[in-house]
């Protein structure tokens, strides 16, 4: 860093929260023929290095980070005038779950070409740099959230005993008959977390009401887990497992979209981010009970997964 020469370090005096400078080091190396100046080496810089913000508040050029809490209802962050904060960074960071946190231009300024920019998810942060007339996005970090890897209603009617395809309304299903399955392969993506679980959730309809003779239905998940550096055959996986939904009492109204959750592949089956992933889906046998006369038909089958965070969403 150049030398900064200061004309009078005889005072000295605490440094204030919007300070912009602060001296945490000097280095007396030298003095001019008059001796009055010294040069003096700065080592940090001072600033509001963090403001918590709960409500909706106009930043300034001595805002260094905000952190919002949005418990209360929605907050506005209104960025400061671009002309006279160019080359000034902040980052802004949603720091509750609860509504939502707006990041506004000053008057018609944008932030990447946007007039506003929304933050939903807790934790999420923006960081951004102001060029003189606008605002540009330098890094987006996004927590870990839920995300999902939708399986594509048309792999339902693929399998050793497929269901039978039916069309409802404007809706494909795939009815499926005590012993009928479906087989779904896909690769893990990228962002998962391979420390958390992933959920399985099954949607499916069927044509009677529950009343009509009190009926359930159960399925079944088999699953197995491959690396994809062939280090195992597919059919003798290190990792694999069979789930159920466990006996589900069918919906009241007759063709109400039902939900089969607490599906759950365990963590412990994840081994990396490439890994492949096979799915058996099966109607089964109910524990006890009453079936149904009609055959439930899946909708759509997706798995919800955890993103890690500090990764692109590409």
């Amino acid at each position: 860093m150049a030398d900064v020469a200061y004309s009078d370090l005889s005072e000295h005096t605490a440094p204030e929260p919007d300070d912009l400078l602060g001296i945490n080091h000097v280095s007396d190396t030298t003095a001019d023929p008059a001796g009055t100046t010294k040069k003096v080496k700065v080592k940090n810089a001072r600033g509001n290095f963090f403001a918590s913000k709960s409500s909706n508040y106009t930043a300034t050029t001595t805002d260094r980070n905000i952190f919002v809490d949005t418990s209360s209802g929605n907050v506005t962050i209104t960025l400061p005038a671009a002309a006279s904060s160019s080359g000034h960074i902040l980052r802004i960071k949603k720091t509750v779950a609860a509504n939502l946190l707006y990041i506004d231009g000053n008057a018609s300024e944008t932030i990447d070409g946007e007039t506003q920019v929304e933050i939903a998810n807790q934790y999420d942060c923006i960081e951004i740099q102001c060029d003189g007339s606008n605002w540009m996005v330098l890094a987006y970090y996004r927590a870990p959230n839920n995300k999902y890897m939708t399986i594509s209603n048309a792999a339902l009617g693929k399998g050793g005993s497929a269901p039978t395809q039916a069309v409802i309304g404007d809706y494909i299903v795939y009815k499926f008959g005590i012993g009928d399955d479906a087989v779904y392969v896909g690769e893990l993506p990228h962002d998962i977390d391979l420390t958390q679980d992933l959920d399985v959730h099954i949607s499916y309809i069927i044509e009677e009401a529950y009343a009509t003779a009190s009926a359930e239905v159960q399925w079944q998940v088999e699953y197995s887990l491959t690396p994809h550096d062939e280090s195992e055959a597919i059919d003798s996986p290190g990792n694999s497992g069979t789930l159920t939904s466990g006996d589900l009492n069918i919906p009241a109204t007759a063709k109400a979209v039902a939900h089969a959750t607490g599906i759950t592949i365990p963590a412990s089956a994840l081994t990396t981010t490439h890994d492949i992933l096979g799915l058996t889906i099966s109607r089964i046998a109910l524990t006890g009970g009453t079936n149904p006369t009609a055959e439930p038909g899946i909708l759509e089958v997706h798995i919800v997964y955890k993103r890690r965070p500090f990764v692109n969403d590409s």
